[in-house]
C-alpha cells in the first residue's frame, strides 16, 4: 500500500526520480519509507542516517540498525551539520516532498533550513507534543500551512503546503460531485 501510495504522490506531484535521499532514523516510519521506497525502485536512493550521540547505546543500535537495512545504492553516515549544508553537499537545489523525524529535534534541524530558497510542495514533520508549537510557528511564519485531512489518520506527523499552492484549491469541493 505504501509504495503505491509514493508511486501516486510522484506521478500527481511530478515528482524526479534520478535520486532520492532519505533520512532514515531508524523509527518505524523512516523506516517504513525506506523498505517502500527500495520495493518501488526506479531510482538511485541515498540513505542518510544522523546519529546525535543523545542516547548512548541506543543512539548506535539505530545506526547499526539502519545500516543492516541495505538495499540502497549508497549509504551514508552524515556528520551532524545544517540541512542546508546537506542538501548543498549533494546538489540538490529544489525539493518536492521534505520528510523529518528526528525525535524532538526537529525545530534544531529547521532553524538550519531556508525553506524559501528550496521551496517544498509537501513537508511531513513529526511533531510530538513538546517542539509542536515551535513547528507550527516555523511554518507559519514561512507561507505554509497545515493539511488537517491527514490528522485523524497520523496524529504525530503533521503535513504542509505552500500557501500559493493551497490558495489555488480554495473554493474547490472538498469531494469530487457525483454526476
Amino acid at each position: 500500500m505504501i509504495p503505491e501510495a509514493l508511486q501516486r504522490f510522484f506521478r500527481e506531484q511530478n515528482v524526479g526520480r534520478e535520486r532520492l535521499v532519505v533520512a532514515v532514523s531508524g523509527g518505524i516510519d523512516s523506516t517504513a519509507l525506506l523498505l517502500a521506497l527500495r520495493e518501488l525502485g526506479g531510482f538511485a536512493l541515498v540513505v542518510a542516517h544522523v546519529n546525535h550521540h543523545l542516547r548512548g547505546a541506543e543512539s548506535n543500535a539505530d545506526e547499526a540498525f539502519v545500516k543492516s537495512l541495505g538495499g540502497a545504492s549508497e549509504v551514508r553516515d552524515v556528520p551532524t551539520m545544517t540541512l542546508d549544508d546537506i542538501l548543498a553537499s549533494e546538489g540538490i537545489t529544489k525539493i518536492d516532498l521534505l520528510s523529518v523525524d528526528i525525535e524532538l529535534h526537529e525545530p534544531q534541524a529547521l532553524s538550519g533550513f531556508h525553506i524559501e530558497r528550496y521551496q517544498p510542495s509537501l513537508v511531513c514533520i513529526e511533531g510530538l507534543l513538546p517542539v509542536r508549537q515551535q513547528i507550527l510557528d516555523y511554518f507559519a511564519a514561512h507561507g505554509y500551512v497545515l493539511i488537517a485531512k491527514y490528522m485523524w489518520v497520523d496524529l504525530e506527523n503533521m503535513y504542509f503546503e505552500r500557501l500559493t499552492a493551497r490558495a489555488a484549491t480554495v473554493g474547490q469541493p472538498l469531494r469530487p460531485s457525483a454526476k
